[in-house]
């Protein structure tokens, strides 16, 4: 498994840890979803703050190389965060 991988999993139990629900509520056209990163953000759902919002985009970004590129490096942007 790859960093990146690691890092989108990572994002997505962010995501449901913050908002209390899945990333994705149904499975249908979820290749769909993730591809065209078609993703609620956690302030829709929940009281996230902003930067949250863009760590957990960054986390689970469709395409691997926008994504963090190491979980040290999620880690860091939120540290910084709180």
């Amino acid at each position: 498994m790859t960093d990146t991988i690691v890092v989108y999993r990572a994002g997505m139990l962010s995501f449901r840890i913050l908002t209390g629900r899945h990333l994705f509520q149904s499975t249908e056209n979820i290749e769909e979803k993730i591809r065209d990163n078609d993703i609620p953000e956690p302030s829709s759902v929940s009281s996230v703050p902003e930067s949250m919002n863009r760590v957990i985009r960054k986390s689970v970004a469709a395409d691997p190389a926008t994504r963090y590129q190491s979980i040290p490096d999620l880690r860091g942007d939120i540290v910084s965060i709180y």
